[in-house]
This record gives structure tokens, C-alpha cells and sequence, in this order.
């Protein structure tokens, strides 16, 4: 009875160096990936490699059937790929929001690749890099505790690492991975046959030396550093005789057409390293710009109770000192995780109480991160460049995301909002706090006379510093013709300037031929 059942127990290959050998064939080729440095995470393939090991020796040592296998497989790999890739994203942040934002971008990634946009984002390289190797782990474990088989082993993951380096061989010692993995994976075939014939010697009571094992790979590590010596020569070999070299060149192009294939298939991908440019850095020059264009900068969900009367505003940065152009003296930073956040503002009797969430998705690649009034808790972790005034208040010039965020990717803020109205602001006076006045009211010493004759017409009749803002604004948008970006200066060999005979206004003319006529001097400082 206890024979018949153990007859029907299906043999398994359980075998702890072949284990061991295909451990290091599959570091090999996730290395040989990580080596590449294409993009920032592919360091995710390891735990996947290793995790998508264990699953495979687990499933094939079980009594599954191989399409039951197969299922289990996908189950794990759904929960295990996104798993790591949302680690990626660094600590303290909500796994639904970590979903929610890995969703968001590849549905950024396949728009753009649907109105045949260069992708922006890597994000889709690493989902297919973690999905190449967990299916090479998983299939190799299986592969060998089920079946023992070398070439389902070695030919996956042999093919995905030529293929890897064919896109990286720049560097003549990366090719040392390559030899590392045709080492061990000839010695994982001498392994696997040594188990086959000494099962079948089994079966039919042949006598087995001891020490066969150890003689058999004694005698598989010479044959292997022998073949690797005649492959690592063989190109040379090719290259002294011309008959030889007709021969490799027909071997090669197959390989040659497979891999012009791929680059067209991957000339995208190959090229987005994900560059996030901000366009709100630590300076802003003036007319320098972006042009005005329709691309979704972000979505955000706002509270949907708030205080009556209350509008949004966005700010990206807060710019403090003008010389020739805006800059930002805030620059001391300060690293928060999420849930640590302690700011504490100064105090304005028009903000509403409470705190209000909002949730922003991007629509482009940001670091420089969009937020309303007063931020006391971000759910990423991010860099803060601020200043504290003396009573330990924050002066908050920008928060930034670290790492900085893809398109499509969402994070959540709470702050404070301020419902200042009219009425207040022009109440509220003069008596402004020293560190507002030492740092927002500084004027450049390039103002002209001409330019404070001009503010002080403007201001005239104005009774609250409010009003006068109001009243240079109007100005500003009665008299100043708006331009997206301010050209860069043209080569100039010679010029003149007048004035217009037929206006009485500024004329000047340019050589090479080009007239600029009828400037208002009125706008203009003295040339």
C-alpha cells in the first residue's frame, strides 16, 4: 500500500548546488540590467528576482498542475511587481495613493505613445523590466525543480541578457557579465545531466561511485573554461581569416535584424530618462519664459465645503529679492517625511479655520510642487526652502518633491486657506513686521527717477497701500502690451535713434535693415 502511494508522488529535482548555480546565474542578469544605469530604480529587479525564485522552487516542488501553477504565478506577480515598484516612491506615503499615482502614469505613458509623443517618463520600463524578471525567475524555478530541464533555464534569461547588452557594450568590462553567466550556466547543464543520469542509474540499480558527483563537475568546469576560451577568441579568429569571417558575419545577421528590430520598437523608451524641468527655479528672468501652450500642467480636487467667499490660489514659489530679474534668498532647506510635518506660519486673523484637503494629479513632470495658501502636511516626502524668522515662524519660499514627480502621479496636501477680503486689506495698515519689510521691500539700486516719478503719479490720490496696488495694476494692464517671451538680442553692426518725424516718438534703425519705430518715450527710461 505505502509503495503504490509513493509510486504515484510525481518525481521532483530537488537539489541544493543547482539551486545555488541558478541563484547566481539570475544575479548575474539583473546586474547586468542595473549596470546599464538607464534610468533611476532598476535596482526593483533584485527583489523581484529573488522573490520570483522562491516562487517558482515553491511552485515547482508542489503538486500543482502546471496551468494552476501558471495562475498562482500571475496572482503573486500582480501583488509582488507593483509592491515594489510603488516602494520606489519612498517612504511614508499611502499605498492608495501610490496605486493611484503608478496608474496615473502609465495612462500618461500610453496617451503619449497613442498621439505618438515622446514618453517622458521611464515608469514603463520599469513595469516590462519588472515583469521580464519575475517571468525569467519564476519560469527558471520552476523549470528546475519540476522538470530539471537546462535549456527552459538558461535560453530566457541567456537571450534577455544579450539582448541587454547589445544596447549597452560600450564598455569592454561589462562583457564579464556575459562570460560570468555562459560559466555558470555551463556548469548548471553538467549539473542538471549528472541528476538526470544518476536517476536513471537509480531506477535500474546501477552501482554509483561516491565521488562520481565531484568527478563529474571537476570534469565540467575544465570543459567549461575550455569552451568559454574558444568562444572569447573566436571573433578574433574571424577577423585573421577571411573564409572565417564571411562565416561569423552570416552568423551575426540574423542577430543584426533582430536587434534593428528592437530599435524601433524601443527607440522611445530608450530615450525618456524622465527629465523634470521646473519652470519656477531659484531666479526668474523676466520675458525669458515658456511659450503659452495648452499642456496640462496639473488637476487638483478641491474641498468641497469651504468658507463662503473664499478664492484659490496656486503658488509654485515665492520670489523675495529683484536685481535685474526675480530671485529667491529662501533658500535654507529642510527634509520632511509625510506625517512629520510641524510649520508654523505666522498668525493672520483672516485665515478660516480649519485645515482643507486638496488632491492634485500632474499632467507633466514636476519637482517644484503647486500647493494653496498655507501647507501644514504633504503626503510625499519633500524638501522645504524657507526661512524662520526670529520667533521661529516659516517664511515658505517652495516645496519640492523628492524624488521629483512624473506625470500622472498624484499627492494630497492639507492647508490652511485665507479669506482676507477687501474691507480687511485696506485696513490693515502699515505696521508691517521687520522681517516683512527687510525682506519684501527692498528696492534695486537700478530704479531710475524717472521710474519712482512714475509710481508715485500712479499712486497719487491712493489712501492704503492695498489701493495702490490696485491702482499700478489697472495701469499695468491699460499701458503695457503683454508678450509671451521677450526675443533674444539680434547681432547688431550699427544703429541710430531719433525720433519719428511724423509721431514726435522714439525711432530707432538698426544695420542690418531693420526699423523699430514709434516707442513711446513714456515707457522707456532716457537712452
Amino acid at each position: 500500500m505505502n509503495e503504490s502511494k509513493t509510486s504515484n508522488i510525481p518525481h521532483r529535482w530537488w537539489d541544493l548546488p543547482a539551486i545555488f548555480i541558478l541563484l547566481i546565474i539570475l544575479t548575474t542578469a539583473f546586474s547586468r540590467l542595473v549596470a546599464t544605469d538607464w534610468t533611476p530604480g532598476l535596482i526593483v529587479t533584485r527583489y523581484i528576482t529573488y522573490l520570483g525564485i522562491l516562487a517558482g522552487l515553491a511552485l515547482g516542488q508542489s503538486r500543482f498542475s502546471p496551468k494552476f501553477a501558471f495562475f498562482l504565478a500571475t496572482i503573486y506577480g500582480a501583488f509582488v511587481i507593483p509592491w515594489r515598484l510603488g516602494m520606489l516612491m519612498g517612504e511614508g506615503i499611502g499605498w492608495q495613493e501610490r496605486l493611484i499615482s503608478m496608474g496615473g502614469r502609465l495612462q500618461t505613458i500610453f496617451g503619449q505613445l497613442s498621439r505618438q509623443q515622446a514618453v517622458t517618463d521611464s515608469f514603463l520600463f520599469l513595469v516590462l523590466m519588472g515583469l521580464l524578471f519575475w517571468v525569467l525567475s519564476v519560469y527558471a524555478g520552476y523549470s528546475l525543480t519540476r522538470y530539471a530541464h537546462p535549456w527552459r533555464i538558461i535560453l530566457p534569461t541567456g537571450a534577455a541578457m544579450v539582448l541587454i547588452h547589445s544596447y549597452d557594450a560600450y564598455l569592454t568590462s561589462r562583457a564579464w557579465y556575459l562570460v560570468i553567466f555562459l560559466f555558470f550556466a555551463l556548469i548548471l547543464i553538467a549539473r542538471l545531466v549528472y541528476l538526470h543520469n544518476r536517476n536513471r542509474w537509480r531506477q535500474t540499480n546501477t552501482y554509483i561511485p561516491p565521488y562520481l558527483g565531484v568527478d563529474f563537475v571537476r570534469i565540467a568546469l575544465v570543459a567549461t573554461t575550455i569552451l568559454l576560451l574558444l568562444t572569447w577568441t573566436t571573433p578574433a579568429i574571424a577577423d585573421a581569416l577571411p573564409q572565417a569571417e564571411d562565416v561569423w558575419q552570416r552568423i551575426k545577421q540574423p542577430w543584426n535584424e533582430l536587434r534593428n528590430t528592437m530599435d524601433n520598437a524601443f527607440a522611445s523608451l530608450r530615450s525618456t530618462v524622465g527629465i523634470v524641468s521646473d519652470y519656477y527655479g531659484p531666479n526668474l528672468s523676466l520675458g525669458r519664459g515658456n511659450r503659452m501652450t495648452d499642456t496640462l500642467v496639473f488637476n487638483v480636487l478641491v474641498p468641497e465645503e469651504r468658507p463662503e467667499g473664499v478664492r484659490f490660489y496656486w503658488r509654485s514659489r515665492a520670489y523675495d529679492y529683484y536685481e535685474n530679474g526675480w530671485k529667491s534668498t529662501l533658500l535654507t532647506t529642510e527634509l520632511i517625511d509625510p506625517d512629520e510635518t510641524s510649520l508654523r506660519y505666522p498668525d493672520s486673523e483672516d485665515n478660516a479655520p480649519g485645515l482643507f484637503p486638496f488632491a492634485f494629479t500632474l499632467g507633466t513632470p514636476l519637482s517644484t510642487l503647486p500647493t494653496p495658501h498655507q501647507v501644514v502636511w504633504v503626503s510625499r516626502p519633500i524638501k522645504l526652502e524657507l526661512e524662520f524668522n526670529e520667533n521661529g515662524e516659516a517664511d515658505l519660499a517652495s516645496i519640492r518633491a523628492t524624488p521629483p514627480l512624473r506625470a500622472g502621479e498624484t499627492y494630497n496636501i492639507r492647508s490652511s486657506l485665507n479669506g482676507a477680503t477687501i474691507l480687511s486689506m485696506r485696513n490693515a495698515g502699515t505696521n508691517y513686521p521687520e522681517w516683512v519689510t527687510e525682506r519684501y521691500l527692498q528696492l534695486p539700486d537700478s530704479i531710475t527717477p524717472r521710474t519712482r516719478q512714475l509710481a508715485n503719479l500712479i499712486a497719487e490720490g491712493q489712501e492704503t497701500p492695498y489701493d495702490i496696488v490696485v491702482a499700478v495694476t489697472n495701469y499695468l494692464r491699460n499701458n503695457i502690451e503683454y508678450t509671451e517671451t521677450v526675443p533674444p538680442s539680434l547681432p547688431i553692426r550699427s544703429w541710430s535713434i531719433g525720433f519719428c518725424s511724423t509721431c514726435s516718438k522714439v525711432s530707432v534703425t538698426i544695420m542690418p535693415p531693420l526699423k523699430l519705430s514709434c516707442l513711446d518715450p513714456s515707457a522707456y527710461p532716457p537712452v
